[in-house]
């Protein structure tokens, strides 16, 4: 009987255990993989336009997609918020970087 009772707990301490590491692990690894949130049309665009042209302005993507240029600031937000690209250097001097 308390060779049962042994067994037992071992089954349940190992299964315990893996759980608790493949939870873990999976934070880990969720919270790496899954920053950077999905891409509409419009996002994908607007990152193909900058690295087509580093130097673009909001006003240049604005009349490239036919959108408010506050869209187009909103959009350009959301992008430098989830790291797909940076400004480098001044508003006016600098450009683009796509990550």
């Amino acid at each position: 009987m308390t060779l049962f009772f042994l067994e037992l707990f071992y089954i349940y301490y190992q299964f315990y255990s893996q759980r608790a590491i493949i939870e873990m692990v999976g934070n880990k690894v969720g919270k790496k993989v899954g920053n950077k949130k999905a891409l509409n049309s419009r996002k994908q665009k607007i990152i193909l336009e900058m690295r087509n042209n580093p130097n673009i302005t909001t006003a240049e993507l604005h009349v490239i997609l036919g959108v408010s240029e506050t869209a187009v600031e909103k959009n350009i937000s959301f992008l430098k918020e989830n790291g797909y690209i940076e400004r480098v250097g001044a508003k006016k001097t600098g450009y683009w970087r796509v990550l």
